[in-house]
């Protein structure tokens, strides 16, 4: 038997009232990594964190955001300006 800790952990967190979501969690802390390598300038190893957060989250203009300075920094200025794009449109 194979047990689905995401759908587990948010009927729990249904059940005492929290509104909280795996799936977001595991996308932000993904998004966090993420930051962590552009700041120590490894934009090349950002990108797949950011990608990954994105997959689990699409909304999350942080991501986007993100994703669009390690494309700039890494010259991929097509993709940079792409992203941005992206994360201006879903930015509430």
């Amino acid at each position: 038997m194979r047990i689905n800790v995401t759908e587990n952990a948010n009927k729990v967190a249904s059940l005492v009232g929290v509104k909280h979501n795996v799936e977001e969690s595991e996308a932000y802390r993904l998004c966090v990594r993420a930051d962590a390598l552009r700041f120590a300038n490894m934009f090349k190893e950002s990108v797949p964190k950011y990608l990954q957060s994105i997959m689990i989250q699409r909304k999350n203009p942080e991501s986007y955001h993100g994703l669009a300075l390690s494309y700039k920094y890494l010259g991929k200025y097509e993709k940079a300006i792409e992203t941005f794009n992206k994360s201006i449109e879903i930015t509430p």
